[in-house]
């Protein structure tokens, strides 16, 4: 007679519909807060009394958020759109990221696969010497990940994101110039670090040898919201979407989209709509579907 050395827990002896109950009970009971899938993997998010996370990457309680992982972080989207790699990427504090997912939303329904990027995960899990250029670096490492990046909207006015701070040697060389300007086209070169002799002098150009530190070949087109509360993020996102044509208020209203690619044609009536549907149409692209 053989001897048990343990006898199975009693829901292994029940039926196979039996057993998936409980574990599907288990689990539930086991993991806490609410879940958001990134990079295909499971995280756990404490939600506070509003329905906002408290850590980076986290969704709303409603589950209106997506996240998803490229280049080691973590990139918020409107729940509900397909595994796509970014085109259009926004960048700002986490507390601009609601308002500016109104208008990542109405990117893709144009057929632009739109993200944001909070500069709380950039400061966390990027080394540099400063804000700008950790932020640099990790537009590298995403766009390196997805090269699919075209378009960066910085979601801050010079005291959320400050420009770079770029020198041109003209008043050294004699010119009637300042030797420095503020831009933001540093964050459109990501093929150099833009100082790469580390004296603190980004995008330096020297007359005598014609030699360039900065990338002026640009990889992304970037733009700005001079934006410093997220009462002015919800100004700029509500002109834009005004400008645009934007999602309509009613169902009478609302457009039909046929995707094409990272574009769509948008059918809705009044001139201005029917004139900028003109401009959005990009045949030849393959398709996207938003599901």
């Amino acid at each position: 007679m053989t001897k048990r050395f343990f006898s199975p827990p009693l829901f292994l002896n029940t039926m196979p519909s039996g057993r998936v109950f409980f574990c599907a009970l288990l689990i539930a009971l086991l993991l806490p807060g609410e879940m958001a899938v990134t990079g295909g993997t499971a995280k756990n998010l404490e939600l506070d009394a509003e329905g906002r996370g408290g850590g980076v990457g986290a969704v709303r309680g409603d589950g209106s958020i997506a996240v998803r992982t490229s280049g080691g972080y973590n990139l918020s989207c409107p729940a509900g759109m397909p595994e796509v790699g970014p085109v259009y990427l926004a960048v700002g504090p986490e507390s601009f990221m609601v308002e500016t997912l109104k208008l990542l939303k109405w990117k893709w329904l144009k057929g632009v696969p739109a993200y944001y990027l909070t500069l709380e995960e950039v400061d966390n899990l990027t080394e540099g010497r400063d804000s700008g250029e950790k932020l640099h670096r990790a537009l590298q490492r995403v766009r390196r990940d997805s090269p699919s990046l075209k378009y960066l909207l910085l979601v801050g006015d010079s005291e959320v994101i400050p420009p770079r701070k770029l020198y041109t040697w003209a008043a050294t060389a004699g010119y009637p110039y300042d030797d420095f300007y503020y831009s933001d086209i540093y964050w459109a070169g990501l093929d150099s670090d833009w100082d790469t002799d580390g004296d603190g002098r980004y995008g330096e150009y020297n007359f005598s040898t014609g030699d360039v530190e900065g990338d002026f070949d640009f990889d992304l087109c970037v733009g700005r919201f001079p934006v410093n509360t997220p009462g002015e993020v919800r100004t700029m996102v509500s002109r834009l979407l005004t400008y645009e044509g934007g999602p309509a208020q009613s169902a009478e209203h609302a457009p039909a989209i046929q995707q094409r690619g990272h574009h769509s044609e948008l059918h809705r009536t009044g001139p201005l709509q029917r004139q900028r549907s003109e401009r959005l149409r990009r045949p030849h692209r393959p398709e996207i579907h938003l599901e």
